[in-house]
């Protein structure tokens, strides 16, 4: 299990779709997959490995992966205001902007067919995990839905938008994390600070719709979904604790706790309660399995890049 979670960051369930940034500027707005997998075919970049995406990297591609709220159900962004931010974000970015390469949800996980979408949403964590730029777009809209205030305070609670941020977090650090928001009527991108992300990795404290809804005609919780890829960026982090104490040390273990309190509405109304396991005693069984295993060994002398390579293979 141990061995299967951290080899795990290493591998897509659904390939990284990626949108050049001059198409991404050409369409104008946020549309879905599969208006642009029909309209401009080519122009879509697909990463079927994270071998893929090193490659990509060393042929001077930049990889930025955008963090958002959709402000209504049937479309993620009607006024056009987040788009706006991503445009002014990337612009503003040290970077060759024929080199970006853009990760969006809505552009990039199919939106229409079920079964491949839930595999990309399952590969969130590693996306973001492998991208170079993460940038938060926060600006305060109001739900056409729901009529509640989305903003960087709403984004900070979103249980998905902490799995994102922890996922960037496990492996670049601050570095390179931005946010977008909007303040004070200006699109200039920030630099995210240490404070935002140490609320903003607590994953399992965070808000689901899965739970708002009481699970109605689900088996699982999101949360538990989440537990063996948040498990191997975990473990990805503590092979990387001498290197990267700065991530390592914000990494703890009330992030991780053992069980949570399930509730599902079944038929007729009535609430099942019961206390399910989430990591359990998984964490230390991670740092034993890395410290004392061979494949742990392997990792331990082998950059990262190099054990992509090996674990495929393999």
């Amino acid at each position: 299990e141990m061995k299967a979670a951290l080899e795990g960051t290493d591998e897509f369930s659904f390939p990284m779709v990626l949108i050049p940034f001059r198409l991404l500027r050409d369409l104008g707005r946020l549309c879905p997959y599969e208006h642009v997998r029909k309209t401009r075919p080519n122009d879509l970049i697909y990463l079927d490995s994270t071998q893929a995406a090193e490659t990509l990297k060393k042929e001077g591609k930049t990889v930025v992966f955008f963090s958002h709220q959709w402000s209504a159900w049937a479309e993620p962004d009607p006024t056009r205001a987040q788009y706006k931010l991503m445009i002014a974000s990337v612009e503003q970015l040290n970077v060759d902007l024929e080199t970006v390469l853009c990760w969006i949800d809505v552009l990039c996980v199919p939106q229409r067919h079920r079964q491949t979408q839930t595999l990309a949403i399952n590969a969130l964590p590693v996306y973001a995990f492998n991208s170079d730029h993460f940038i938060i777009v926060s600006p305060s809209l109001t739900h056409e839905d729901t009529c509640v205030t989305c903003d960087a305070a709403s984004y900070r609670q979103r249980g998905w938008c902490r799995a994102e941020t922890l996922s960037f977090f496990c492996k670049h650090g601050l570095g390179k994390m931005w946010l977008a928001d909007g303040k004070d009527g200006t699109s200039k991108l920030s630099e995210v600070k240490q404070e935002w992300v140490r609320e903003g990795i607590r994953v399992f404290q965070g808000q689901f719709t899965c739970c708002h809804r009481q699970h109605e005609g689900m088996e699982l919780c999101d949360k538990e979904r989440l537990v063996k890829p948040i498990l191997g960026l975990f473990g990805s982090a503590f092979e990387q604790r001498v290197d990267r104490p700065d991530v390592f040390r914000l990494l703890n273990p009330a992030l991780f706790p053992e069980s949570f309190a399930f509730e599902q509405k079944l038929e007729g109304g009535k609430i099942l309660r019961q206390k399910r396991e989430l990591f359990g005693d998984r964490v230390n069984l991670m740092k034993e399995f890395i410290e004392h295993s061979t494949t742990g060994a392997t990792r331990r002398s082998t950059p990262r890049s190099s054990f992509s390579r090996f674990a495929t293979a393999g």
